[in-house]
């Protein structure tokens, strides 16, 4: 599973986003429109208990209709249970549902497959569904023998989360009790653009994309669907409450819908209209590269829209249109917004051209096929015969220019970047060819292409083209599959396991073996893990035998092919191993996984109950089956104890348990089972766990309830088989943060996103601000916090405008406490500013597509981002929705523009401007100092003096940097900078790379910086030439105590002897600044002289050497040896006992002197975002010894003594 999630779940659904909101569920509509999912009749609703609050609203009046289905499965296995409240008491009437996943976006019903072969097919559909009786019984029918997922559903109640029930307990006499809470209903309409009901229209509900931050944490995927009757309307019989969620309206394959509500009390009803999007037209124009009309081409228009994807999903033949014999399209009917169009067909596939959808007469550019561009091969099994028949297609999206893929990214801005390797998986195979007998083909396609290969009987495989040279013609090599069958023991019993989960993971692949030989690929990854046993030295070398094997038979196929020809080996295939993915009920324990490319493979093996196993480099052979793998899985190590409610002492119920390594656990027990390494288990009614399962050295205990602030708990780590018992974990109800958002005018904010994020709690969560603008955030675990507040307008954020998560205020902070309610309001300065509209030219002309984000000048400290972002139209148009007034840098990336322009937002409701970028130039040449000789790969810096903030250093604290532009000089030595914006500027020029890379020559070059000078208004400037001195080099060879290299990170400074590190300026520092790896450091470009160097690893005791004397044109080499130091660790609390994270430390040793460095960047990130959650941060690595840390805040100095010992974490606290 270590693959599924991140690649399934992540490459594909990520990119996507949280289409949860957009998923079906378990039936069809009724025939002549659904009345939405009500209250169920008086014989099957759940009891008013006479203890339970009065609900805040009544019950709906529609007639109530279930639409839930009563399904017995196709598993062989039954499940029964009760459904229960919160206090144990039962609840009648629910539907109760099993699923494959805790998560709805990953659910299947017969195969894991499907999550990958159909992605987003959204179903829903249940394994296994029936209805709880009087006394909340239910009986599941048909449950396979797996672990399963269960949710129950009744008016304003429903379980919050799935239910995690194991294989075990299937067929269990005992039962399972099914928790559920208190939620809210939901009633609503859909109208469309004019205002008119709907009917019939499909609606869907669940966390938006802007909370599942929130739906993450909380343990809370809920998906539920109802349909709209004659009238329009439609109810859900219950939500979550207390968080926010999305309702999506589905109307056709093209008309959509979106609307947030919420969070919702419990036990109350809530009500939303979800009105359709208005609709529009677009025509356009097909060329073929000779300017030809291209009839019969595909024009394919992919909404970029991150609400519109699943509709492009589940019908992307409703967002296709074709082209007459004149070249001409049209789409009659899209929604308004940005679309990339995309033309394709035999001939070849256009490059994306992004168009706007404004009204029915929309027009998009002209688009382009590449026809040109060919690509002629041949298809051969590993025997060297001829492929016939086989599919050949097109798998990549061109794009003008040669820097293909940043035009693809200026194309589709953010959101087409992070998907422009998945979208060719959901483009209909347009461009396609098949090969000959002779295994020939010819398809349209440049060098940089990627092409898929499938034929019956072999390994679908993708192959890129950029492997050989342009001139050369590519044979590609397909295998045929093999397989692998073992069988699952019990390592302890001798018997088979009968229920788990076998994947395969590709150690190295066929191709990649025979790349490696030929020196083409990448060393193997390490997974490290402890030396191998002898019985995996056998393995491995028994594992290398075939792979030499295959290698030989490659060499000798290479052999044969054609002078003009190169053999080209598939790449790595993700699809591979997600689908080498099998979930197995086998009574004999045995499984089989087919479909394997050739090569060596690991297969794991995941149970409940016992620690994960695997079987290391597992040859397999084309065409074959690997037989007698046999994985026998331990119990390994066990723990039990129990949770324990912090103060009274009470029991709880239901807690999620995982075991793990590190403080990080916390985020993997999110996953809910799908991480294979952490085991997982559940308290019972007294408290109790038990869980077996556990790794060898895990060391943390992690603890999630509802109604209590999650807890990670160290233990001594575990020993193989051990059983740990008695281990207590309380939980605490935590802290909350509470607060009004307003406007800078003081106008409270419904509505508005307010996350908060800790770093030394290992927490986060996120709400949204009532329709008073308040929020309120609880059950969070003590520790200081950052707050951001954003409005996440909707086309920027479904646009792919993330960076609009920035567009607050300066993020705040606070401290929580434990059982304490923190209050912070926050002032959005982006809310109530002005509505800034402009045009974006070029010597007169429109710059489209560019993309522009303002960065205010005027920041008050680390924290104050204030971030817009827009993107110009194709006449150049932009729109900035709110800025506050005052001065920005405006950040513009255009096709043929880069640059930074300065720019005055007035306190006014409304501005629009028309913005020129300059034509400027700065030009010059570097030449080496005494010979006149061209220096090439010469690092050039232009930096302005006069106040315009770049971009990165804006984001952190307000014009301290300066803007900078990089480039290097060619064989010539010239260098040229263009679009450089009016101001006052200095140059920077060194021989080497401004990270200390080697240079090509082996004569070192110094550094040069030239006068500063003005540059006017489309200015081109050419400088004096630049002559670098020739210079020396320091090579640092670094020990530890035994002589060893020190095979870390090293850092080194060169401090000229006539002066003091600290004063340096900030410019002479980095340039003395060096860096190297394994026992290696350099520091390049150094003046002849005599220095000090100072030389740090992490882990060791800074050192530093005396008098190193520099040469010209020569290397000094020293050697350094560092010495294991101790970790130095500070709490600094004010008298509330709250942290203080902005005092000056300083680190004082016997003689005075100061041996910490408490400044920059890098110094403040360690305080606000590094530490603990007892509010310490790590100060650095010392000498062993006796020191003083003093700690000035406020204008008061505490200090404090500490002796620090070798190897050991030492914890100094100060108080004021």
């Amino acid at each position: 599973m270590r693959k599924l999630v991140p690649l399934a779940l992540v490459a594909v659904l990520a990119v996507v986003a949280w289409l949860l909101f957009f998923q079906k569920h378990e039936s069809s509509p009724q025939t002549g429109g659904e009345t939405p999912a009500a209250e169920p009749a008086s014989s099957a609703a759940p009891s008013l208990q006479a203890d339970e609050p009065e609900r805040v609203s009544p019950a709906p009046a529609l007639e109530p209709v279930t639409n839930r289905p009563v399904k017995v499965g196709a598993g062989r296995f039954g499940l029964h249970g009760t459904v229960v409240d919160e206090a144990g008491r039962p609840v009648p009437g629910a539907w109760v549902a099993a699923y494959s996943a805790p998560f709805p976006i990953l659910d299947f019903e017969l195969d894991i497959e499907e999550i990958f072969t159909r992605p987003l097919n959204l179903s829903l559909e249940p394994l296994a569904s029936s209805f709880a009786d009087a006394e909340g019984k239910f009986d599941l029918a048909g449950v396979p023998g797996r672990t399963a997922y269960l949710v129950a559903r009744t008016f304003q109640r429903l379980t919050p989360g799935r239910q995690r029930v194991l294989p075990e307990e299937l067929d269990g006499e005992e039962g399972v009790l099914l928790r559920t809470v208190a939620g809210a209903d939901l009633q609503g309409t859909v109208l469309d653009a004019d205002g008119q009901p709907v009917a019939g229209a499909e609606v869907l509900v669940a966390p938006g994309l802007k909370y599942l931050i929130a739906a993450f944490r909380n343990r809370h995927f809920f998906a539920e669907r109802a349909f709209t009757d004659a009238a329009g309307n439609f109810s859900v019989e219950a939500v979550p409450s207390d968080f926010a969620l999305a309702a999506a309206a589905f109307n056709g394959p093209v008309r959509s819908g979106l609307a947030e509500f919420g969070p919702l009390a419990p036990r109350s009803s809530g009500r939303v209209t979800v009105r359709m999007d208005p609709m529009g037209g677009l025509s356009g124009e097909v060329v073929t590269s000779e300017d030809k009309a291209a009839s019969g081409a595909m024009v394919v228009a992919v909404p970029l829209d991150l609400r519109r994807l699943v509709p492009f999903i589940r019908d992307p033949s409703s967002w296709t249109a074709s082209t007459g014999g004149n070249g001409k399209y049209q789409f009659p009917e899209l929604p308004r917004g940005q679309f990339l169009v995309i033309a394709q067909g035999r001939q070849g596939r256009s490059a994306p051209m992004q168009a706007a959808v404004l009204d029915a007469g929309s027009a998009a550019p002209k688009l382009v096929l590449d026809t040109q561009s060919v690509i002629t091969g041949r298809v051969l099994n590993a025997r060297g015969e001829p492929v016939a028949g086989a599919k050949v297609q097109l798998m990549s999206i061109p794009s003008t220019g040669e820097n293909r893929e940043d035009a693809t990214r200026r194309a589709g801005g953010l959101l087409f970047t992070v998907a422009q390797e998945i979208l060719p998986e959901f483009l209909p195979d347009a461009t396609f060819a098949r090969t000959e007998t002779d295994g020939g083909f010819r398809i349209a396609g440049w060098r940089s292409a990627r092409l898929r290969v499938s034929a019956p009987g072999y390994v679908q495989s993708d192959f890129e083209m950029g492997q050989i040279d342009a001139e050369r013609k590519p044979v590609l090599l397909l295998y045929q599959p093999g397989a692998v069958e073992g069988v699952v023991m019990d390592a302890g019993k001798g018997k088979p396991v009968q229920f788990y989960l076998v994947r395969g993971e590709a150690d190295e692949l066929l191709g990649q073996s025979v790349r490696a030989a030929r020196g083409e690929s990448r060393p193997r990854r390490s997974r490290g893990e402890e030396p191998a046993t002898p019985a995996e030295d056998n393995a491995a070398a028994a594992a290398a035998k075939v792979t030499e094997a295959l290698q030989k038979d490659f060499a000798e196929l290479a052999a044969e092919l054609k002078p003009e020809e190169d053999l080209v080996l598939p790449m790595e295939s993700w699809r591979a191993e997600l689908e080498a993915s099998v979930f197995c009920d086998a009574a004999d324990g045995r499984f089989r996984l087919d479909g394997l490319p050739p090569g060596k493979w690991e297969i794991g093996v995941q149970a409940p109950n016992y620690a994960r196993a695997e079987a290391d480099d597992v040859p397999v052979r084309s065409g074959e089956t690997t037989k007698g793998v046999i994985i026998n899985l331990s119990r390994g190590a066990t723990v039990s104890g129990r949770v324990l409610s912090k103060g009274n002492g009470q029991p709880v119920e239901g807690a999620m348990v995982t075991l793990g390594r590190g403080q990080e656990l916390g985020f993997t027990a999110m996953l809910q089972g799908l991480d294979d390494n952490t085991a997982i288990g559940e308290s019972q009614a007294d408290g109790s766990f038990f869980i077996q399962g556990a790794r060898e050295g895990d060391d943390h205990v992690n603890v999630v309830a509802a109604g209590h602030a999650s807890a990670t708990q160290e233990i001594p780590p575990l020993q193989a088989m051990e059983e740990r018992t008695d281990v207590v974990v309380e939980l605490s109800a935590g802290g909350v943060i509470t607060g009004i958002v307003t406007d800078r005018h003081g106008l409270p904010l419904g509505g508005r996103m307010v996350g908060a994020v800790s770093m030394q709690a290992r927490d986060f969560q996120q709400t949204a601000t009532d329709e008073h603008g308040r929020y309120r955030m609880e059950h969070m675990r003590p520790g200081s916090y950052f707050l951001l507040t954003a409005g996440l307008d909707d086309e920027s954020l479904f646009s792919g405008d993330f960076a609009a998560m920035l567009s607050s205020s300066r993020i705040l902070t606070a401290y929580v406490a434990e059982g304490e309610v923190t209050t912070v309001d926050i002032v959005d300065e982006s809310a109530g500013g002005c509505r800034l509209s402009g045009k974006l030219v070029k010597a007169g002309l429109p710059l489209p597509g560019a993309n522009l984000a303002v960065f205010a000048t005027e920041r008050s400290g680390l924290l104050d981002f204030r971030i817009s972002t827009a993107r110009t139209d194709e006449f150049g148009e932009f729109e900035f929705k709110s800025l506050a007034p005052g001065e920005y840098v405006l950040n513009v990336e255009a096709e043929d523009w880069d640059g930074q322009l300065e720019l005055e937002v007035a306190d006014v409701p409304e501005d629009y401007r028309v913005l020129e970028v300059p034509r400027t130039e700065v030009r010059g040449r570097v030449v080496a100092e005494g010979s006149g000789a061209p220096v090439p790969q010469a690092s050039v810096r232009l930096v302005r003096e006069d106040g315009l903030a770049s971009s990165m250093f804006g984001m952190f604290g307000g014009g301290e940097g300066a803007a900078t532009k990089m480039a290097d000089t060619n064989e010539q030595g010239d260098f040229l900078f263009e679009g450089v914006s009016p101001g006052r500027y200095h140059l920077e020029v060194s021989g080497q790379s401004w990270w200390g890379e080697e240079r090509e020559d082996s004569v070192p070059l110094g550094r040069a910086e030239l006068p500063s000078f003005e540059l006017g208004f489309n200015e081109v400037k050419q400088l004096d030439t630049v002559r670098l001195p020739v210079a020396g080099n320091i090579k640092v060879s670094v020990v530890d105590g035994s002589g060893e290299p020190v095979e870390r990170g090293i850092q080194v400074r060169a401090v000229p002897l006539d002066r003091k590190a600290e004063d340096a300026d900030a410019g002479e520092e980095e340039r003395l600044r060096g860096f190297g790896w394994n026992g290696t450091g350099w520091v390049r470009g150094v003046a002849a002289g005599s220095y000090r160097l100072e030389v740090e690893s992490e882990g060791y005791a800074p050192a530093s050497l005396a008098a190193v004397e520099v040469t010209e044109g020569e290397t000094t080499e020293v050697q350094v040896t560092l010495r294991r130091g101790a970790n130095l660790n500070l709490r600094i609390l004010d008298a509330n006992n709250r942290p203080i994270g902005n005092a000056k430390v300083e680190v004082v040793d016997p003689d005075g002197v100061v041996v910490n460095r408490d400044d920059g960047i890098g110094a403040a990130f360690a305080r606000f975002f590094g530490g603990n959650q007892d509010g310490s941060y790590r100060l650095g690595t010392f000498a062993p010894g006796s020191y003083t840390v003093r700690a000035t805040y406020e204008g008061r100095v505490r200090e404090v003594p500490v002796t620090l010992l070798e190897g050991q974490d030492e914890l100094a606290e100060i108080r004021f």
